[in-house]
C-alpha cells in the first residue's frame, strides 16, 4: 500500500457523518443534563419526600424536578469553575466533583426556598404548620446542628451526582461526544506470534514534497491556541493526543506539552486530520506511526517519537483497514 493510499484510508476513518454526530451529541447532552436529574427527582416527588409530603403528587413532582435540575446544573457549573481555578495544581477529578457539589449545597439554601416560595405565591401549596416550620428554619452555616443535618440530607444526592459523572464522564467530562471506536469484527484477526517479539514495519510516509498539501486546508484545532511551549504547532507536526484526567498530553515532533482541555473536545476538533483513535484515551496521527509491535495478544503502536500506545481490541480492525499490518 502506498503512502498516499494509506493516508486516504486514514482520512476516511476519521471522517464522521455530521448529522449523526450532532444527534449523538444532543442525545448525550439531554441524558446527562436533563434525564439524570429527573431520574433523581421522580421518586422524591412521587413518594412525597420532605416538604413535598404537604403537596399533591403533581406539585411534589414539579417541586423536586425543579430543585434537582437546579442542583445538578449548579454542581456542574461549580465543578467546572473549580477545575479552572485549580488547574495549576491538577486536582483529582473526584475532588473536583465533590467540591462542586459541596458548593452547590451551600447555594441551595438560597434557591430552594425561592422555588418553594414561588409555588406558594402561585397558590399550588397551602399554608400548613410544616410549611411554616420549613420557611422559618434559620439556615446558618455556622450552626453545627444545621450543617450536620444538611450534610446528612445531601449524601444521597452526592452519590447520585458521582454515579452520573462516572457513567457519562468517561466519554469525559461531564458530557459530550467522543468518536465511536470501531466495532470488533466477529472474527477479529489476532496478532500473535511464537516469537517473543514481532515488529511489523509500516510503509514510511512519502516525502513532504510528494504529499498533497492537505494540512493547508485543514482547520487548526482550537486546543492548539492553549499551547505555550509548542506555540505555533502545525497539524503536520502533531503526533498523538493522550487523555490525562481533565488534561490532554499533546505529542509532537517538537516535544510534548500538557494542557487543560477535554479529550473528547480535542477529538472533535481533529475530525478530518488523517489519524484514528486507538484507545479510549489515545489518538494517533497516521503519518507518524512507525510500526506495530505485537507481543502475544498485546498490540502497541510505536510512533516516530519513540512513544508507545496500547491498541484496544475494538480498534485493531481499524488499524488493519488503515493498512497498518
Amino acid at each position: 500500500m502506498t503512502a498516499h493510499a494509506a493516508a486516504d484510508v486514514g482520512a476516511k476513518l476519521t471522517s464522521h457523518d455530521p448529522s449523526s454526530h450532532r444527534h449523538e451529541s444532543l442525545g448525550r447532552w439531554v441524558s446527562f443534563y436533563l434525564l439524570m436529574p429527573l431520574l433523581m427527582a421522580v421518586p422524591l416527588g412521587w413518594f412525597g419526600a420532605g416538604i413535598a409530603s404537604q403537596m399533591t403528587r403533581s406539585v411534589g413532582l414539579l417541586l423536586w424536578s425543579v430543585i434537582c435540575c437546579l442542583s445538578w446544573w449548579t454542581s456542574e457549573l461549580c465543578t467546572r469553575a473549580l477545575g479552572r481555578a485549580l488547574a495549576q495544581w491538577r486536582p483529582h477529578r473526584m475532588l473536583l466533583l465533590v467540591g462542586g457539589f459541596a458548593i452547590n449545597i451551600v447555594l441551595a439554601r438560597y434557591y430552594t426556598p425561592t422555588v418553594f416560595a414561588a409555588l406558594l405565591g402561585g397558590g399550588l401549596v397551602e399554608w400548613t404548620p410544616m410549611v411554616l416550620d420549613y420557611l422559618s428554619v434559620e439556615r446558618n452555616l455556622l450552626d453545627p446542628q444545621y450543617v450536620f443535618s444538611l450534610a446528612g440530607t445531601a449524601v444521597p444526592g452526592l452519590l447520585f451526582w458521582l454515579a452520573g459523572n462516572i457513567a457519562f464522564d468517561p466519554f469525559g467530562r461531564t458530557a459530550a461526544v467522543r468518536p465511536r471506536e470501531a466495532a470488533p469484527a466477529p472474527q477479529a484477526p489476532e496478532i500473535a506470534s511464537t516469537e517473543p517479539t514481532v515488529a511489523k514495519e509500516v510503509d514510511p510516509p512519502a516525502e513532504p514534497s510528494s504529499q498533497p498539501a492537505a494540512s493547508a486546508v485543514l482547520p487548526t484545532p482550537r486546543f492548539f491556541q492553549r499551547l505555550s511551549r509548542l506555540a505555533g504547532l502545525s497539524v503536520d507536526e502533531l503526533v498523538a493526543v493522550e487523555a490525562e484526567d481533565h488534561y490532554v498530553q499533546v505529542h509532537s515532533t517538537r516535544g510534548k506539552e500538557l494542557v487543560h482541555y477535554r479529550f473528547r473536545d480535542a477529538l472533535e476538533e481533529l475530525d478530518g486530520v488523517p489519524g484514528l483513535q486507538i484507545h479510549r484515551s489515545a489518538w494517533v496521527s497516521r503519518r507518524h506511526v512507525r510500526r506495530l509491535d505485537g507481543r502475544g495478544r498485546k498490540l502497541e503502536v510505536v510512533l516516530v517519537t519513540g512513544d508507545r500506545f496500547n491498541v484496544s481490541l475494538s480498534s485493531r480492525r481499524a488499524l488493519l483497514q488503515a493498512g497498518l499490518r
